[in-house]
């Protein structure tokens, strides 16, 4: 999920190896964050948002737009759903639906976070 994230992300293209590797682990944080909140149904509490709000403030100093910042969120939540799709079975379609709520929840809260911090 990383890489195909990496390839359709132009927006990153002229960060250093070191912030694009800094892209990567904040979307594994993301999806780690993400992972609990549907494990328990409770929305991260804010503090667990401060390295999403550094990572924010990093990559806007490098002169990412916020508006790319907040396309690659949109594209996790894409990759991520796909992924969801392609490892699910037949007979879990119901339960997938079930995600589909929380997952929108999660990326307009990383929206939220993003936009209050850049």
């Amino acid at each position: 999920m990383a890489a195909e994230f990496e390839s359709r992300m132009v927006a990153f293209e002229h960060l250093s190896e070191a912030s694009r590797a800094d892209v990567v682990s904040g979307l594994q944080r993301a999806l780690r964050r993400w992972s609990r909140f549907v494990s328990t149904g409770v929305m991260p509490p804010d503090g667990d948002f401060d390295p999403l709000r550094e990572w924010t403030r990093a990559r806007a100093a490098e002169g990412v737009r916020l508006e790319d910042l907040l396309r690659s969120f949109g594209l996790a939540h894409q990759l991520g759903w796909q992924l969801l799709r392609r490892h699910s079975h037949r007979d879990e379609s119901e339960v997938l639906l079930e995600l589909a709520a929380p997952l929108a929840q999660y990326v307009d809260q990383i929206s939220v976070v993003v936009t209050e911090t850049y």
